[in-house]
């Protein structure tokens, strides 16, 4: 029985890590695109007046955001290389957004 129990634990941690997930669902990645920069995902509605404004002039200001590092440790976890990258997943070219949650939490 003791033999068993890290065995026992790893697996539900793993379980739970696999649940879980780091990537949205598909029905979320809907809520994240919008047809340009200027629109903002439904998400984001939903927070303060401050963090809408802040996603806005993300998007604004990409390409300075762009060369800003980010420290927070979310290379790591989700890839990013850029304070830009905690906003905007990806514009593209029918400029389409493709916005990131992180810049909300």
């Amino acid at each position: 029985m003791k033999k068993s129990l890290p065995a026992l634990f790893i697996t539900l941690i793993a379980m739970l890590v696999i649940l879980s997930g780091c990537s949205p669902s598909q029905a979320d990645t809907q809520d994240m695109v919008t047809s340009s920069p200027q629109e903002l995902p439904s998400y984001v509605k939903r927070f303060s007046s401050e963090i809408q404004q802040t996603y806005l002039l993300a998007a604004e200001h990409a390409e300075t955001l762009s060369y800003m590092p980010c420290y927070c440790g979310c290379y790591e976890s989700h890839g990013h290389v850029s304070n830009l990258d905690c906003f905007i997943q990806e514009v593209k070219p029918t400029r389409e957004v493709v916005w990131d949650p992180m810049g909300a939490t």
